[in-house]
Parts: C-alpha cells; structure tokens; sequence
C-alpha cells in the first residue's frame, strides 16, 4: 500500500510558514522594544549628567546656565519621546504575540487533524493487511480441503 499522505499538507505547509513569519515579527518587536529601553536609559543617564555638571563648575554665567538649561530641557524631551516609543514597542510586541499565538493554535489544529486522518489510514492499512491474511488463509484452507478430499477418493 501506498504511503500516508496528508490531504491538506498545502495548508499546513502554509500554516507553518506563516507561524515562522509570525515568530519573526516577534523577534523584531522585541529588538525593537530593547534598543528603545537601552536608548531611554542613555537619554535619562545624559539628562542627569547635563543637569548636575553645572554643580562642579566655579565660574556660573547666565548664559552657560541658559544653555545647559535648554539641552536638560531637550533631553528630556527626547526622552519622553522614546519613552512613548517604549510604550508603542511594549503594545506591538503584545500584538506580535498575539498573531504568533492564533497561528500556532492553527498551525496545530491542522497537525491534530493529520495526525486523526494518519490513524485512520493507519488503521484501514491493518484491516486491508488482515483482510489479505485472512483470504488468504482461506484459500489454503479450502486448498488443504480438496486435497484431503481428493485423497480419499483415490484411497477408497
């Protein structure tokens, strides 16, 4: 008998192809979620930095005073900026996760439908073997019948 094949392999092929694109996104989402975490950390470490180098400094001018003021002022913005990025990093991770999630459950549906469809081809292979035997021990059977009969006709 032929071997197993799987009637929606195609599909399932896919399914799988799509789970590993899937798993991708998230790979990326999480590169992306950690350079945003490392460059907050970075802008927040150079705010502080800016905002305390002043402290060390003998001589205090308006206008030196002025300028570190304004580059405190946009680092910090920066880092809010990137810390919303964090947040929008954190919520597509979790949409990547999601999708990888409701390929995987397809991804192995399909497989729990092979595997049943492979049982029952499993299955039917045995009853065909068995039917086989069977017929076949028969035809012995009968084979041994009409020589036993056949011998006794010679013998009488």
């Amino acid at each position: 008998m032929k071997a197993f094949q799987y009637s929606m392999q195609r599909l399932l092929d896919a399914k799988m192809a799509i789970e590993d694109a899937k798993r991708g996104k998230v790979g990326c989402a999480i590169r992306d979620l950690e350079r945003e975490k490392q460059r907050l950390i970075e802008l927040v470490a150079e705010a502080e930095r800016a905002a305390h180098a002043g402290h060390f400094q003998k001589e205090h001018s308006s206008h030196s005073m002025e300028i570190r003021a304004r580059y405190v002022s946009h680092v910090r913005q920066q880092a809010t900026k990137c810390a919303h990025n964090v947040v929008i990093c954190e919520q597509a991770l979790a949409h990547a996760y999601s999708e990888l999630a409701q390929a995987t459950m397809e991804r192995e549906s399909l497989e729990k439908l092979r595997d049943r469809e492979e049982q029952a081809w499993r299955l039917e292979v045995r009853r065909s073997e068995q039917k086989e035997m069977d017929e076949t021990a028969m035809q012995q059977h009968a084979r041994r019948r009409r020589i036993g009969t056949a011998g006794q006709h010679l013998a009488a």
